[in-house]
């Protein structure tokens, strides 16, 4: 999208609680064409400070092309005003692009009420195949745009000066596709259709949540990168441990059979933005129990113990 859309000079917008996904390749077009990134910054309450899109637009006007945002972050836990975001970048003529990764499991999104130009999300966070992911554009994006890679199977007919496209969206589709990372995947969004009701599940994620909140908040030396209210946080839950390392803390928990993640989680910026080194994260699926965060709760003690 970005290779055909952007030239030299143009303004690609991003925030700093970007998953890498949505940072590096930006970073390589801007090697790449010449692009210019500017960032949305987190304000001390982990929202995004839409004042300064509103700056970025105004001091560079049609030069802006894209917005590009993430809706849930997968640190924070917050979720952003993505529809307002939409409509300040559309009114002053850039296209948008929305990563939902981290909350299409979690909530019924509906691309014509944002009004996105496009959306996308990985195939493995609806619990379907690695490898696998899914890119939703606006049906003129889709007229508009050229194949990105040629092959087979994604022309009407060839000659031996050029090619007449198939329709979108086969003429993207060039080659023998993923066949079986794309039944999976189906299965997977089948399978969520028809047993996960959201409403439900947004209510025992909160109970989960809250229980982690305040069974850390009762450890010494832990500090929370993200809001302390469960009302607030969605899936994931960032912390550090004083004179604990985080990549201890995952190797002990793993012992006990917790799986849980240790690092930046591809999202550095925004552990810089708060003063955080790398972190250790525990993550909250439609699965999860209440037994599961107390087993937890638990394990971090004894780790905490062992290591300090």
């Amino acid at each position: 999208v970005g290779r055909q859309l952007l030239v030299s000079g143009d303004v690609v917008v991003l925030t700093e609680m970007e998953h890498h996904s949505n940072i590096v390749p930006w970073q390589l077009l801007a090697k790449e064409k010449g692009i210019t990134i500017e960032w949305i910054g987190v304000k001390d309450d982990f929202q995004l400070d839409e004042e300064n899109l509103r700056f970025i637009l105004g001091r560079y006007g049609d030069r802006v092309k894209l917005l590009s945002v993430v809706d849930v972050s997968n640190v924070l836990g917050v979720r952003n005003n993505v529809k307002q975001l939409i409509s300040i970048a559309q009114q002053a003529g850039a296209a948008t692009l929305v990563d939902c990764a981290q909350s299409v499991s979690r909530f019924k999104i509906d691309v014509k009420e944002w009004g996105c130009d496009f959306l996308v999300f990985s195939g493995h966070k609806l619990f379907g195949p690695t490898g696998t992911g899914v890119l939703y554009a606006r049906k003129q994006w889709l007229e508009k745009l050229e194949p990105w890679m040629g092959g087979g199977e994604m022309v009407v007919s060839v000659n031996k000066a050029s090619a007449i496209w198939a329709d979108s969206p086969w003429k993207f589709e060039a080659g023998t596709p993923n066949i079986a990372g794309g039944i999976g995947l189906g299965a997977a969004i089948d399978w969520v259709d028809r047993n996960i009701d959201f409403s439900e599940h947004a209510v025992n994620e909160k109970d989960l949540i809250d229980i982690a909140l305040k069974g850390l908040s009762q450890i010494s030396g832990i500090s929370i990168l993200g809001p302390t209210d469960s009302t607030e946080r969605f899936g994931v839950v960032a912390f550090s441990v004083d004179k604990v390392h985080p990549h201890d803390i995952a190797s002990f928990l793993d012992e006990d059979g917790i799986a849980i993640r240790a690092g930046y989680h591809c999202a550095e910026p925004v552990h810089k933005r708060f003063g955080f080194g790398s972190t250790a994260r525990i993550s909250f699926a439609l699965y999860n129990t209440k037994q599961e965060v107390e087993a937890f709760l638990d394990s971090l003690s004894r780790c905490i113990k062992k290591f300090r």
